[in-house]
């Protein structure tokens, strides 16, 4: 399943990156972590919001590329969240217990609120 990503560096608390389609094995792993990498070139963002309303399917290879991307950003003091995942993306967090790390938002403003409490990673 094909996976397109566009990011949005227009909000100054955080850098938005909106995925649509399969975050699973395969080149497009390859692209999301060279572009999830490039946001760190040139100085960090205080925050990504991953934007998953979109997202069709993750796999295990999926969800180790978001544990690489919160344990890179949390090199650069940067957070990261998710926006509106779909329940099974949710349930699958839950299950692998990352949800205590990779948060789910229903929207920025909540993300947001979030990280101007500075609640821990």
């Amino acid at each position: 399943m094909a996976l397109e990503i566009r990011i949005d560096k227009s909000d100054a608390r955080a850098t938005k990156v909106f995925l649509s389609g399969g975050l699973t094995l395969g080149p497009q792993l390859r692209q999301f972590n060279r572009q999830m990498e490039g946001l760190f070139s040139g100085g960090a963002p205080r925050a990504i919001f991953l934007d998953f309303a979109n997202v069709r399917m993750i796999d295990s290879a999926g969800l180790g590329e978001l544990v690489i991307l919160y344990t890179s950003a949390g090199q650069h003091n940067c957070r990261v969240c998710l926006l509106q995942a779909p329940s099974s993306v949710v349930r699958l967090l839950e299950v692998t217990r990352l949800d205590g790390i990779l948060r789910n938002f229903t929207d920025a403003e909540s993300a947001g609120e979030w990280l101007e409490r500075g609640n821990a990673h």
